[in-house]
C-alpha cells in the first residue's frame, strides 16, 4: 500500500471542514483525539456498531464516511496499516 501519515489538528468548530478535506482530497484515514471522538458523531455517514461511546478513527469508504473504535492499536502504525487494508 502506497500511504504516508500526516497531522492535521483540528477543534470542534473545524471537524466539518477536515471531514470536507477528507471527502474532496481523497483522504482514506482520520485517527480522532479524545476531545473530538463524541463530537464527531453527528458529522459522520455511518458508526460501527462497535463504536457505542465515540470514534477514534475516520475512514473514507468511497465518499461515505464511517466511525470505528479501534482502540489501543492506533499506537502502531503497522496494525493500522494492516487495520486498513481489512478495511478496503
Amino acid at each position: 500500500m502506497d500511504a504516508f501519515m500526516d497531522r492535521y489538528p483540528a477543534t470542534a468548530r473545524q471537524l466539518p471542514e477536515r471531514l470536507s478535506e477528507m471527502f474532496h482530497f481523497d483522504r482514506r484515514l482520520y485517527i480522532v483525539g479524545k476531545s473530538l471522538q463524541k463530537v464527531i458523531l453527528p458529522l459522520l455517514d455511518g458508526v460501527d456498531s462497535f463504536a457505542k461511546g465515540g470514534v477514534d478513527c475516520v475512514v473514507n469508504e468511497g465518499g461515505i464516511l464511517r466511525g470505528y473504535w479501534v482502540g489501543e492499536g492506533l499506537d502502531d502504525p503497522e496494525r493500522v496499516m494492516e487495520w486498513m487494508e481489512c478495511c478496503d
